[in-house]
């Protein structure tokens, strides 16, 4: 309920080393993922192609197995573009789910000036705040292994992002699940000796 107490409430003050944020931002050329992406009554699955251009931008392409194209997105520092989009999904809500679901992902335009750091027993959570929104990049006590991210409200969690191996590369697997709706995204890596880097 929006008047129940904040899912964070448990957390103490933190003050990791300075290094730490550091450590936990994505850095990779090309990621190829096997995708599947359930949303609203619709299953879909094929693979999701993850870019970084040379002009500083990353592309992201989803196709299905018969290579169609179900969306083609690409995020800038601080902007977003949608150059294609099939009918199913190409609805303002949907779009706005997905563009905030890689963009957790990608860490795309995460301000991180502001961040506050928060500890339990055995996590450190590094939140940045994002509107009204708080985005949490939640580690081992040691700040050395993303574990998760979770974007969340005063009194409630909206995303959570579970990573598997996120090391200085995206994460070998990736689930995301919405909680407020049925929205959910599995990525699990594939891993080619002749892959493009």
């Amino acid at each position: 309920s929006s008047c129940g107490p904040s899912p964070y409430a448990f957390l103490r003050p933190a003050s990791p080393a300075p290094v730490c944020l550091k450590t936990l931002e994505p850095d990779f050329n090309t990621v190829l993922y096997n995708t599947s992406v359930d949303v609203v009554g619709y299953h879909l699955s094929g693979l999701l192609l993850i870019k970084k251009m040379p002009d500083g931008s990353t592309r992201v392409v989803f196709t299905n197995e018969m290579g169609l194209t179900i969306f083609d997105f690409e995020f800038f520092e601080n902007e977003f573009r949608s150059l294609h989009c099939i009918k199913k999904l190409n609805r303002t809500v949907v779009l706005r789910a997905l563009r905030k679901d890689i963009g957790l992902l990608l860490q795309a335009g995460f301000d991180y000036k502001g961040v506050k750091y928060y500890k339990s027993d055995s996590e450190l959570y590094c939140g940045i705040l994002d509107g009204t929104e708080t985005i949490y990049l939640i580690t081992d006590i040691g700040c050395t292994n993303l574990k998760r991210i979770e974007n969340a409200s005063k009194r409630k969690k909206k995303v959570i992002v579970n990573l598997i191996n996120a090391g200085e590369n995206l994460a070998d697997s990736v689930y995301i699940a919405h909680q407020g709706f049925e929205f959910n995204i599995s990525l699990k890596k594939i891993h080619r000796k002749d892959a493009p880097q």
